[in-house]
């Protein structure tokens, strides 16, 4: 099983070496508006997608870097 505490550190590694890798306010307003289209929908799991979303997000991310 992973570490998540240790996979985040290793990320903010890369990023302190790779500043334009990070997130743009942009991106972290979807996350935000993610969330809250859920709420308005009356769901309690807008978390739970929006932590999908991102893992999603990393994947593709990741891959595209190979």
């Amino acid at each position: 099983m992973r570490d998540i505490k240790k996979q985040a550190e290793q990320g903010r590694a890369i990023i302190r070496k790779h500043e334009r890798a990070d997130l743009h306010l942009s991106e972290i307003m979807q996350f935000v508006d993610l969330y809250d289209n859920e709420a308005a929908r009356g769901s309690n799991d807008g978390l739970y997608t929006v932590i999908q979303e991102a893992f999603l997000m990393g994947v593709a991310v990741g891959n595209r870097q190979k």
